[in-house]
């Protein structure tokens, strides 16, 4: 597992964006793919992104000159009504999710082509939630859109929903690694020269392998358990084992980003950045 360290020698954090030991402020370098301390100063090469500095629920930097928003948040379509507090704790959540998956796909090299280069079917996210009126918002990826329903960041619902399911393993990091695989089928294999060695290796995504009874109910929302009769063993459709082919690349793959900070608040973990009174424009200190 790969770890950050600070310029003082303190073990830091994926999403740290301050040093518990020395105080220094730290920002996350997607082009380097790394933690670094950093000074403010008049002219430097790096700045915060709005979401770092008031939001604080972002620690990745930008060029200096880039006028854009940062690396991370360019694929935002839609976010939540920050206005609702509920909804700022499962921003935030969802936010660092999205961040190790670009970490994953950054550091293995693979092509993240947004909207701004690709119109009609680049990368983007929308976080929603549920309708006052009672319509539900479905996790899924439609042509690059990936949609994440932001209730699906507390930790009661997911669990009651892989109860249900009867699934073993559910995270929230979980649902950003499964549906950024039907975006990289999209853009690699379908109606490319690879599709009939994909069919080969996996099956026919054509074709629902799954009895009727475990089929999906309500676009998604509920799977009616199916038991098989002894003996006979439970077959997989194409996009469960490409799921599972997913799974075991990005999982290792992930689990190397810094590991896991001890669980703090926002606040207590972002708080020192609201007596950082200096200019925007920072220099890096040192790259961990």
């Amino acid at each position: 597992m790969r770890t950050f360290t600070c310029v003082c020698g303190n073990p830091v954090y994926f999403q740290n964006s301050v040093c518990q030991h020395c105080g220094h402020s730290l920002g996350f370098l997607p082009d380097q793919l790394q933690i670094a301390a950093i000074e403010a100063v008049g002219d430097g090469l790096y700045r915060q992104w709005q979401n770092y500095r008031f939001a604080q629920v972002c620690n990745w930097l930008k060029a200096a000159d880039e006028s854009s928003c940062c690396r991370a948040f360019q694929f935002n379509e839609t976010i939540p009504v920050l206005s609702v507090v509920v909804n700022q704790a499962r921003w935030y959540r969802v936010e660092e999710a999205k961040r190790r998956l670009l970490y994953t796909l950054y550091g293995l090299g693979l092509p993240v082509v947004g909207r701004d280069r690709d119109a009609t079917r680049g990368l983007c996210f929308a976080f929603l939630v549920d309708a006052v009126a009672g319509q539900k918002v479905y996790t899924g990826h439609d042509d690059g859109l990936i949609t994440i329903n932001v209730a699906e960041a507390d930790d009661s619902r997911r669990e009651q929903i892989r109860e249900s399911l009867g699934k073993r393993y559910r995270t929230l990091l979980g649902y950003f690694r499964h549906e950024i695989g039907h975006y990289y089928w999209d853009r690699s294999i379908d109606r490319s020269s690879w599709l009939p060695e994909f069919r080969a290796l996996f099956g026919d995504e054509r074709v629902d392998v799954r009895p009727p009874t475990r089929r999906l109910v309500a676009h998604g929302a509920v799977h009616q358990r199916h038991q098989p009769q002894p003996g006979l063993a439970r077959p997989l459709s194409v996009c469960a084992r490409c799921a599972g082919s997913r799974q075991a690349l990005f999982h290792p793959s992930g689990a190397g980003a810094g590991g896991a900070a001890p669980r703090t608040s926002p606040r207590h973990q972002r708080g020192r950045q609201r007596g950082f009174s200096a200019g925007p424009f920072f220099v890096l200190r040192r790259v961990a």
